[in-house]
């Protein structure tokens, strides 16, 4: 499929989903939330699809709002609404995706851009990447793209509190220390580090490692019965794949287990 902002490439069971507005550091603007949008369903309904890299063409992963589309929309509710609602949508298709997505931070993640690769199930950031929650900076809530979801869970409430009302800006390896991400690397080392989560999810077992992920997601909202029950569900069914007696065979043979993802 051909976007406007986004590049969608497919590599057998990888696709890499690239912000492609490389000269404004990959601005948001309603255009590339649309194209996102659009381009994750489209990886929904690719069932040959085992993992997703999300990332942004350049030296910034995402710079947060378009400020020139952010002026336009200004006062116009209708355009305000629809320019914020997309990336909304964008968060949501991430989190609800079946398959990982791993979130290739390849230099600054702000506002908007933060929201984006803190959604994803894995987080991979150049050391010198800063991720930066300036709301209110701008005079904007630090209620939006997911902020006030995500980033109490990963951080705590009360850091949470600190970055988005204050509008403060972390680096990667603070980053790293918060739990906000998976990884640090050096710019020359930055896509083997990705590549290893790759290899280990197109190796793993693939209905196990969706089942684990809307387990993951589920537990955040669930009470613990609530999780308990579904536990029983995802437990039971993937006891009964391929993969759990290709499993059980290769534990008691010592050797290393070929999945196949049924």
């Amino acid at each position: 499929m051909d976007f406007e902002t986004v590049k969608l490439t497919l590599d057998g069971a990888l696709a890499t989903l690239t912000m492609n507005r490389p000269d404004v550091l990959n601005a948001m603007t309603t255009q590339l939330g649309v194209d996102l949008r659009d381009a994750l369903r489209a990886v929904r309904q690719n069932e040959d699809i085992k993992v997703l890299i999300l990332t942004g063409e350049g030296k910034a992963f995402c710079a947060g709002a378009d400020i020139g589309e952010a002026l336009r929309v200004n006062r116009d509710p209708i355009l305000a609404e629809k320019a914020v609602k997309v990336f909304l949508d964008c968060i949501w298709e991430i989190r609800t995706l079946d398959v990982p997505v791993i979130a290739r931070i390849n230099g600054d993640a702000f506002g908007g851009g933060s929201t984006l690769a803190l959604a994803c199930d894995f987080k991979v950031a150049v050391e010198t990447a800063r991720f930066g929650f300036l709301f209110v900076r701008a005079g904007l809530t630090g209620a939006d793209a997911g902020a006030t979801y995500l980033l109490p869970r990963l951080v705590g409430p009360t850091r949470a509190a600190e970055m988005l009302m204050l509008g403060e800006a972390v680096e990667a390896p603070e980053a790293l220390r918060l739990g906000m991400i998976n990884r640090v690397a050096a710019p020359e080392a930055l896509d083997d580090e990705v590549g290893h989560f790759v290899t280990r999810i197109l190796n793993g077992p693939s209905l196990a490692i969706k089942m684990t992920k809307k387990a993951l997601a589920h537990s955040l909202d669930k009470d613990l019965m609530t999780e308990l029950d579904f536990e029983c569900y995802a437990q039971t069914l993937c006891i009964q794949s391929e993969d759990a007696r290709e499993g059980f065979t290769a534990l008691m043979e010592k050797r290393k287990p070929v999945f196949k993802g049924k």
